[in-house]
């Protein structure tokens, strides 16, 4: 399942606290949105993706709501912009990566890449949409989504090393995207 923990405005940590029992989740994301909700995405081995939000008062929704039911799919990254807007995207082997803007009903192919193994998004402050994939023996790249809601046309490398699993991407309130890489060293 997944723990949640919150780190309070003073510093402190609460308990972790179960929001999510199923054993069948291999990917999580989360994003909060400027209401003050958090919305938790989880990737569950062969049905697809599930919403579950807390609320800015703090409570949990009773159950997850499933919003792709893809099962092919192998990543999953979440962002949240200044407008309220939700936005997800994942990654299919051999079919590149998806971006739904919660809640339409389909998701477009942004990237047509079949070799991305890991995503991560996030929103800055100026109202665009940043999106990192690793491509397997490839690196990590970049690409930004307009405030009209276009997709930048190509994508940039911005990390050469072929052997990441794994990103992060941060945005902060100074529109600076950082990125974090997990490299296999073995």
């Amino acid at each position: 399942g997944v723990w949640h923990r919150i780190r309070q405005t003073n510093g402190t940590w609460t308990d972790a606290t179960r929001v999510d029992t199923n054993g069948g989740i291999y990917d999580i994301a989360a994003t909060g949105l400027p209401d003050g909700t958090v919305h938790l995405h989880t990737l569950v081995s062969g049905t697809g993706v599930y919403d579950r939000a807390r609320s800015a008062a703090g409570s949990w929704a009773a159950g997850a709501t499933r919003i792709d039911t893809n099962d092919s799919i192998n990543a999953i990254a979440s962002a949240a912009l200044p407008d309220g807007s939700l936005h997800i995207l994942t990654a299919v082997p051999g079919n590149g990566v998806w971006h739904r803007k919660a809640w339409e009903a389909n998701a477009t192919r942004i990237d047509t890449n079949a070799s991305v193994t890991a995503i991560s998004a996030a929103g800055l402050a100026d109202g665009t949409l940043q999106l990192d994939v690793a491509v397997e023996g490839s690196g990590v790249w970049h690409r930004s989504r307009t405030t009209a809601g276009t997709w930048g046309g190509s994508a940039v490398q911005v990390d050469g090393n072929g052997r990441i699993f794994s990103t992060y991407t941060v945005g902060l309130g100074d529109n600076s995207v950082h990125v974090g890489t997990n490299v296999d060293l073995s």
